[in-house]
């Protein structure tokens, strides 16, 4: 390749870590080897004196270069040149000269600028046939095949309430989406037709998942266009009714003979919408023509608010935690307060509590649920998958995982393309600090820290939505190892594979891409890597497959794992760091704050302002905590004021002059109401209702496992609301969560669709 100034450099020098700090840091063993540059790897070959069984070479794929940083020569005239990688590695190549150092740093530079999605090592790693596609792992996911495992497609009446559509076989319904959707039966393409336009990005409802036990679904969708004017979809209150519908209660009576498809409990149905958003960021939404359902048009359902952060908040926590590891390369030590404060192991408890009130309510309340949040292909991955892994024991098996990311991830549009930066000119950090001396040196090293943020305007729409996915599997295997056929080091290849752009599989942003970029004939599939001989280096040894056989689901947990959200710890093995090194126990830190329940609202009369825009504290119901399964539905509430119309005029002056407005009326409007709300000789909400949340049923329902199998359903009363009539806002529930983002012009809002139903 033109741009290589060089391709090969001899007697160049190997450390792990950083080699051009202090003395008291200790590192292992240096490795003498030749250096190789190609068009998409660097590529170390070890003398035979120093390399170590099976590791003759080190294959660093240019994509997977986060920082490459050429340090000031030093006294001996050589050139270290640091590398940072974005599986965590820190290697230091010591060249011989600093001109050799400058080239190779050039070369690489040159190479990446120049990078375009055709000229990725992927395109060029073995074009297939046809023929092969199912050899090489393109084939092992068949949407007819798992969902017909899953009961779609049976001639039985259980599971008649599905079926396949067509409707986006051309992509032209919604590009983002499968070809195949499965919806309910009552459901026609005319409809979805009609009500598309009510969905961001045309992602209406679709089902992803059909729990063996009793046929209740995980359905996906993204955020209902509502906005400021309040705008309603029949055909989408309907589709939400069909799927809520879509079967009886209770599988069997609760005197009827347990089988294999026996319900664990005879809970009452308690549908919910799932909102993984903070409130705070479902309320921007609105101003932008967007939102959160009304859900007094969904009146089979509750919705939960989950309070997940978005693509960039979760970006900048993750640079945290890239700057408290490069910090301990500089001193010698890793601040454990540091990793604490990146919040990473806060949004891993959010994700996981989600994804446990999910597969309860799925479960145990035997019921059915809709997860979306602004887009629908980020954080509705997330939770739908880990979801599913924890219900179903197929998808904790190596092929059963390959399957449910190709299924709710690839299929359903992540934009994996885009959140991994492959093609993002500024994805790489290049640093260059010619000169020498200790100044110099140290002067140098400073900027390489500032300048790890992954941050930067252009890299706006990267984020590690998937690395936190296998990171919160990690945390399942962690604390299940017994249950899982794969662990830690399989989920580390998937990592590494991610960023390193030698396979086809995360490379585009939706299946419509890949089928355009005929992706599965000039690529190989990631899946082939776990197939064949392979396949061993990565089974879990303590893997108990015996627990989770159809018979053996009628024991024991029935195959079901429902994890503790708040015993989280560091991936510690992908960091490259031992477990004490990382250990922080978020349970007994102060620091790291508490961990919040998700919100949940019920039905709300014609009369009350819509959550989002009035959002309401969560009302204690009158039953004794330790009982979660006795829990009461909120019931409607009024909420009247005189200076609604006067609210509602200067919230749309705000959506015209832009986020900042916004932000000021949405403060002003929630301290006037706290005030109202707050009886002069009453303490704040902070020393009276908030010291109780802890007790909501609602909240310990969504975050407990069961202690015992629920006895009645979510069909109680609540107290009355406050004397004043009016709700009390939301004291955060998501605290976790930081600002809202910020504001951009919105488009026209959405009006009511009206057509076939």
């Amino acid at each position: 390749m033109d741009v290589l100034k060089l391709t090969r450099v001899e007697r160049v020098t190997l450390y792990d870590g950083l080699a051009v700090t202090s003395s008291s840091r200790t590192y292992q063993p240096s490795r003498a080897c030749s250096l190789h540059l190609t068009e998409h790897h660097v590529i170390l070959r070890f003398d035979e004196a120093t390399s170590l069984p099976d590791s003759q070479e080190l294959w660093i794929p240019h994509p997977l270069v986060a920082v490459l940083a050429l340090h000031p020569a030093s006294q001996d005239r050589t050139a270290p040149l640091i590398v940072r990688t974005r599986d965590f590695h820190t290697r230091t190549l010591v060249l011989p000269t600093y001109e050799q150092g400058l080239a190779v740093w050039e070369s690489i530079r040159a190479v990446v600028a120049a990078t375009k999605l055709k000229s990725l090592y992927a395109f060029s790693n073995g074009n297939l046939t046809e023929a092969g596609k199912d050899a090489q792992g393109w084939n092992l996911y068949s949407p007819s095949a798992e969902y017909a495992r899953m009961g779609l497609g049976r001639k039985d009446a259980r599971s008649a309430a599905w079926r396949w559509s067509d409707v986006n076989k051309s992509y032209e319904f919604c590009p983002t989406y499968p070809s195949q959707l499965a919806v309910p039966a009552t459901i026609s393409d005319s409809t979805l037709n009609y009500g598309k336009g009510y969905r961001s990005k045309q992602r209406v409802p679709a089902l992803v998942y059909l729990h063996w036990s009793n046929l209740a679904s995980i359905t996906r969708s993204s955020q209902p266009m509502v906005g400021l004017k309040n705008a309603r979809s029949i055909q989408d209150e309907k589709l939400v009714e069909a799927i809520c519908r879509s079967h009886a209660s209770h599988t069997l009576p609760s005197t009827a003979p347990r089988t294999e498809n026996s319900v664990i409990y005879g809970a009452t149905a308690t549908n919910l919408i799932i909102d993984a958003r903070p409130t705070t960021n479902a309320m921007a939404n609105v101003a932008k023509g967007a939102g959160t359902e009304n859900m007094e048009h969904y009146k089979a359902c509750k919705k939960a608010y989950l309070g997940i952060d978005n693509i960039h908040i979760m970006r900048a926590s993750l640079a945290a935690v890239n700057d408290a590891l490069w910090d301990a390369e500089t001193t010698g030590v890793l601040s454990r307060r540091a990793l604490r404060k990146s919040g990473w192991l806060k949004h891993l408890t959010a994700i996981l509590e989600g994804a446990v009130l999910i597969a309860r309510n799925v479960h145990i309340n035997n019921s059915h649920v809709l997860v979306h949040c602004s887009d629908g292909w980020d954080r509705t991955s997330q939770l739908s998958a880990l979801a599913q892994i924890c219900l179903d024991p197929y998808y904790r098996t190596m092929e059963g995982f390959a399957v449910l990311v190709e299924k709710d991830w690839l299929a359903f549009g992540h934009k994996f393309g885009d959140r991994a930066g492959h093609t993002v000119p500024d994805r790489t950090q290049f640093m260059l600090a010619p000169g020498d001396g200790q100044s110099a040196q140290a002067a140098f090293l400073a900027s390489v820290q500032k300048g790890i943020t992954f941050s930067s305007s252009h890299v706006k729409e990267t984020s590690p939505v998937f690395h936190q996915f296998l990171d919160c599997v990690y945390q399942l295997v962690r604390q299940f190892p017994h249950r899982f056929e794969f662990g830690s080091k399989y989920l580390q290849r998937l990592h590494f594979e991610l960023y390193s752009c030698r396979y086809g599989t995360f490379l585009f942003n939706s299946e419509r891409e890949r089928y355009l970029e005929r992706s599965a004939v000039s690529t190989q599939s990631v899946w082939t890597i776990f197939r064949g001989e392979a396949r061993g280096e990565y089974l879990n040894t303590a893997y108990e497959a015996e627990r989770d056989t159809p018979a053996a689901r009628l024991r024991d947990d029935q195959g079901v794992i429902l994890p503790n959200p708040k015993e989280v710890r560091f991936w510690h093995e992908l960091l490259n760091r031992t477990e004490d090194d990382v250990r922080i126990d978020l349970a007994t830190d102060e620091d790291e704050g508490e961990a919040m329940e998700p919100e949940l609202v019920g039905p709300i009369s014609g009369s009350q302002v819509d959550p989002v825009l009035a959002p309401m504290i969560p009302i204690r119901a009158a039953v004794n905590s330790d009982v979660p399964s006795r829990t009461n539905s909120p019931r409607p509430t009024s909420y009247v004021h005189a200076a609604q119309p006067q609210l509602q005029n200067a919230l749309e002056s705000a959506y015209k002059f832009g986020g900042s407005a916004w932000n000021s009326i949405r403060q002003g409007y929630q301290d006037f109401a706290r005030e109202i709300a707050t009886p002069p000789n009453e303490a704040t909400h902070h020393a009276t209702d908030l010291q109780d949340l802890s007790s909501n049923p609602w909240m310990s329902e969504a975050r407990s496992a069961p202690k015992r199998a629920p006895q009645t359903g979510l069909n109680g009363n609540l107290p009355s609301p406050v004397s004043t009539g009016l709700p009390r806002e939301t004291v955060d529930t998501n605290r976790r969560s930081s600002s809202a983002n910020g504001f951009n012009p919105a488009p026209e809002v959405a009006q009511t669709t009206r057509g076939p139903c």
